[in-house]
């Protein structure tokens, strides 16, 4: 694989993660965005510095904190038809 096709694939893999946070509808508040990202990198860290097996949980949980953080949309809100980004 040339540099060409690796550039423009890493480009395409940037735009497509990019229009799926911009396509996702945003539910939750900004102080829940901020303690999602903090609590998903936490988790993620633990998980990641563990050394073992079971460190895969906190690291999964961590990973899904850090996306719901990161697009601002939860999927649980979603599935409840339920909004906190509208109070705030």
């Amino acid at each position: 694989m040339d540099m060409a096709t690796v550039t423009e694939t890493l480009t395409k893999s940037f735009h497509d993660f990019k229009d799926e946070l911009s396509s996702k509808e945003r539910n939750i508040s900004d102080d829940e965005r901020v303690a999602s990202l903090i609590g998903g990198g936490l988790l993620a860290l633990h998980g990641l510095t563990s050394g073992r097996a079971s460190g895969l949980i906190p690291l999964g949980l961590g990973a899904a904190l850090l996306w719901r953080g990161a697009t601002g949309h939860c999927q649980v809100y979603h599935a409840l038809n339920y909004n906190t980004a509208e109070r705030a």
